[in-house]
């Protein structure tokens, strides 16, 4: 298992380290165990590990395990506890491809740490733990079921997070996320912020929490919740769960057989054509709940039981639970 973590005075992006100064500064140290690299200003690279050379003193074979980056005297990034072909993960260096190199060292369940600045972070293959430790950061888990964190105080910077495959945990910052869980069953929190939480494919968990958030289930049997705030939750393919809870929400159970409730708020229930059979468990005039029909679709009102349906033809009705139609206000129903 590797470990990555970024030095207190820069943000680490993955996507442009390249180890230059393995090439265009002076080897200070070369033998068995260890490889510096001096630049100006205090720069350097350290390679640690078990390494072998040639009769002209250039790296010949060995295995690396320790890559330590200092920029001005101060450290940059340092991963350990990997095993790489010394060779390789130079060679790859020299030829700008860090990003193999990265995939090579980075295989396994791996815990990565940024810092409070922007930091890029991959977690490639493995069960890895991502915390981007504030800043705006861009965290993405590759393969394996990964625990995405924005930062270690939930990250005051804005925040691009994915899951990428596997069954991954991730959470939010105190301002706003882009969040995707992309394949796999996801748990996925948004915090405080204004965020976008996206399930992505397969049966999700998906929680907006505090904030003004989008919740889309997208592909799968999702569950979304709003939490506190004007929340749109729209629940996409399949048969979902979603719930707006505080405030004042937009709810679209979307295809699919889906179960709907509002909370507290004035609350609008969407459906539409092809939308499907949907339930409203809380549909509540009084407090401002309203039913809106998307497209200019025609639809009829009818009292079923307790229950009342808004029926657009075919499989697609919108039940409201426990309803009485005669006591429903003026323009509880609208088209748009």
């Amino acid at each position: 298992m590797a470990f990555l973590k970024a030095g207190a005075r820069f943000g680490v992006n993955m996507d442009t380290i390249d180890l230059n100064i393995l090439f265009s500064g002076a080897i200070t140290l070369a033998n068995t165990g260890r490889i510096y690299a001096d630049g100006a200003l205090g720069d350097r690279v350290a390679l640690f590990g078990r390494f072998s050379f040639d009769g002209a003193g250039r790296l010949a074979g060995g295995e690396l395990n320790h890559i330590q980056e200092n920029l001005s005297g101060f450290l940059h990034f340092d991963v350990s506890g990997f095993s790489a072909s010394a060779t390789r993960i130079v060679g790859l260096a020299a030829d700008g491809d860090m990003q193999t190199a990265f995939q090579l060292i980075l295989n396994g369940d791996d815990s990565l740490l940024g810092v409070s600045f922007d930091d890029v972070l991959r977690g490639y293959d493995g069960d890895d733990t991502i915390d981007g430790g504030g800043g705006y950061d861009t965290i993405t888990g590759g393969e394996g079921g990964d625990v995405i964190v924005s930062g270690t105080n939930h990250g005051a910077g804005d925040s691009y997070l994915r899951g990428d495959a596997g069954d991954d945990s991730i959470v939010g910052g105190i301002r706003f996320d882009d969040i995707n869980g992309n394949i796999g069953r996801d748990t996925i929190r948004g915090r405080e912020g204004d965020d976008w939480v996206v399930g992505g494919q397969d049966g999700d968990l998906l929680y907006g929490d505090a904030g003004a958030d989008q919740v889309y289930g997208n592909m799968g049997d999702d569950a979304g919740f709003g939490g506190a705030g004007n929340d749109t939750l729209r629940g996409g393919q399949g048969s979902d769960v979603l719930q707006g809870e505080a405030g004042d929400d937009f709810i679209s159970g979307d295809r699919g057989t889906d179960t709907v409730a509002g909370g507290g708020g004035a609350d609008i229930f969407n459906t539409f054509a092809g939308a499907g059979m949907d339930r409203v468990l809380d549909f509540n005039g009084g407090e401002g709940d309203r039913v809106r029909v998307e497209g200019g679709v025609a639809y009829t009102v009818n009292q079923v039981g307790t229950d009342v349906l808004v029926n657009l033809g075919g499989p697609d009705v919108l039940i409201l639970v426990g309803v009485q139609l005669s006591s429903l206000p003026a323009g509880w129903i609208f088209s748009a």
